[in-house]
């Protein structure tokens, strides 16, 4: 899952689509929060690690990096404790 926070959020979820599109990650929801700076995307797998999830959730969040400022964290990781592994519910579904 990554949570976008901020101003840019449509520049965010036009971004992350092109980059999901060329990376060929087809099965991904994306979901507003209760305001629209607040975007969360889940990409579905069928079963990971959490070892590979971050890291594959870590080169996305590069590559993103590359085009716009970071406001986004990626969940889960192994930088945070299981307890802090925590996200809040999805409001709308864009």
């Amino acid at each position: 899952m990554i949570e976008y926070k901020g101003n840019e959020y449509k520049r965010f979820i036009h971004l992350i689509k092109h980059l999901f599109k060329s990376l060929e990650i087809h099965q991904y929801t994306m979901y507003e929060g209760k305001n629209k700076e607040c975007i969360q995307v889940f990409i579905h797998v069928h079963q990971l690690s959490l070892e590979d999830a971050e890291h594959q959730l870590k080169s996305i969040s590069d590559t993103l990096k590359t085009k716009m400022t970071k406001n986004w964290k990626y969940l889960p990781t192994l930088s945070l404790p299981n307890a802090y592994n925590i996200l809040i519910l999805p409001y709308k579904k864009i």
